[in-house]
């Protein structure tokens, strides 16, 4: 069981790491862009680099949310 265990974490963690890194660099993008503010935003406990960081992460497990792009009139 400690084997399986073991190999287990060792094929996942690479993954894992791949994973992560895509996700942060989605929310910057999304970041830098000012895509999603109003749905990072809803999430009201955390703060708005952290809705971002949801925002995308809930978008990469299937739970697609229809993209907001909120435009500033000048």
């Amino acid at each position: 069981m400690q084997q399986l265990l073991i190999g287990v974490t060792k094929a996942f963690l690479p993954f894992f790491g791949i994973y992560l890194f895509w996700v942060i660099f989605f929310a910057i993008i999304s970041i830098n862009l000012g895509n999603n503010e109003s749905l990072a935003k809803s999430y009201t406990a955390t703060s708005i680099v952290s809705g971002y960081l949801l925002v995308t992460f809930e978008n990469s497990l299937g739970n697609i949310s229809a993209p907001s792009m909120d435009f500033v009139n000048a």
